[in-house]
């Protein structure tokens, strides 16, 4: 008894209309039907192959079959590939099975059944744990009834598979990498694999890896020790396994220095310093001098106190010091960073910490950052004004203990008064 199938479509007038072909074969994968060759006629064979599409209930044709056409083929479907072949061509029983890939839409002839005595049309198929079984049938003619079976296990890829690969990444020390390998099948399962130089292991959640069952993996905290590492995913899904491409991990420095150090201008045999600013709390640093024969390494001894800090201290300043220049080298593991050249004027007029004719002190002087003024009691609840070398007011309170702190690092390098009213005291500062 013959099978027949019905094609609708609509043509230009909208009409429903319908095909008939009578045996015509099928196979089915992942869960997509397709239907095609047969015979319209006594003398019609066809090669077209239409597909199902269940949730539109609609059918569209895929790319013909490229064998002669024919009625009577066999079809099965293993893992993600369509299978169709042998029949009659109205003339002639075929032996030819051809394999057909849904993503591509694309058919490619397979392995021959191997003897020309087993051409064959109108037999039956049927597949077991990934090998199809086909046979009986006709052969060489329409009276020559066959009973041999053939076998036939095509080499494909597993069900569950890959769609996209993680790729290489360049990313900066101390932020975070993240890698994605997508699966076809959301119930399969991840496992992330690392190569430090040594072959690939298995990685654990915990310290820097995040996700290491998921499909996306997170290397969080990066340092030069990750740099060239290469990660990949291994896919399982029942006994189906898929290895997805090897990522390279590339970690860039970043700029170690946040602020530069800035020019200086102090007084002889006053004190000042530098210092310079890492986005880094791994960077080390090590200061540079240049005296006229290019920039040269110093040592915590004489002047220098911190020459392997952030903060470089220069202490009991002469004339020699003056128009100096300074830089630092900061450094982490492979990366590192110079910064700009900062450069020192000494001048030969200094404050030294004394007591005026009014009876304020203030130390110490010059400064950088705070000053402490120290006040006879007569000068109690006094106000005072900081006034810069404009006469701008630069800052002003009022002196309620006898030791008063005060912060003039706002304040830019120069010479300012300290004043005090109503009893007139004028006292200078010096901001270094």
């Amino acid at each position: 008894m013959d099978v027949c199938a019905f094609h609708k479509y609509l043509d230009s007038k909208s009409q429903l209309r319908w095909w008939k072909q009578s045996r015509r074969n099928r196979f089915t994968v992942n869960g997509v039907g397709y239907f095609g060759t047969g015979i319209t006629s006594a003398t019609s064979p066809q090669k077209d192959v239409w597909k199902y599409n269940k949730s539109k209930d609609t059918w569209s044709s895929i790319a013909n079959l490229p064998s002669a056409a024919c009625s009577g083929a066999i079809g099965f479907g293993i893992g993600l590939k369509g299978y169709l072949g042998t029949g009659y061509d109205v003339k002639n029983f075929l032996k030819d099975i051809y394999e057909y890939d849904p993503k591509a839409n694309t058919w490619k002839k397979t392995d021959s059944i191997p003897t020309s005595l087993s051409v064959r049309g109108f037999s039956v198929s049927f597949v077991i744990s990934g090998s199809a079984y086909f046979g009986a049938g006709y052969g060489t003619a329409v009276s020559n009834s066959l009973n041999d079976f053939w076998s036939l296990t095509p080499k494909i890829k597993c069900v569950a598979y890959f769609t996209t690969d993680p790729f290489n990444q360049s990313v900066n020390m101390y932020d975070t990498a993240k890698f994605s390998a997508l699966s076809n099948d959301t119930s399969a399962s991840y496992k992330w694999q690392m190569n430090a130089g040594t072959g690939f292991t298995d990685i654990s959640d915990g310290g820097q890896y995040l996700g290491v069952n998921n499909d996306t993996l997170n290397i969080k905290n990066l340092t030069q020790a990750n740099d060239n590492q290469k990660f990949r995913c291994i896919l399982t899904l029942g006994g189906c396994l898929d290895t997805s491409e090897t990522a390279s991990l590339l970690v860039s420095c970043k700029p170690l220095i946040q602020n530069h150090p800035i020019n200086r201008t102090a007084y002889i045999s006053g004190n000042t310093f530098l210092h310079v600013t890492s986005a880094d709390p791994k960077a080390t640093f090590k200061w540079q001098t240049d005296l006229g024969l290019g920039s040269q390494n110093i040592s915590n001894a004489g002047q220098y106190k911190g020459v392997t800090n952030d903060t470089l201290s220069i202490n009991n300043l002469t004339v020699t010091n003056d128009n100096q220049a300074f830089r630092c080298l900061l450094s982490n593991g492979s990366c590192f960073d110079t910064s700009a050249t900062a450069n020192l004027t000494v001048r030969s007029v200094g404050i030294k910490e004394s007591i005026n004719k009014n009876g304020v002190t203030i130390f110490p002087n010059p400064s950088h950052d705070f000053v402490t003024i120290t006040i006879a009691s007569i000068l109690l609840n006094n106000s005072y004004k900081i006034i810069d070398q404009q006469g701008r007011i630069v800052g002003s309170d009022r002196l309620t203990e006898t030791s008063t702190k005060i912060n003039i690092e706002h304040l830019a390098t120069g010479v300012y008064i300290l004043q005090t009213e109503p009893v007139i005291s004028q006292t200078m500062i010096l901001k270094d």
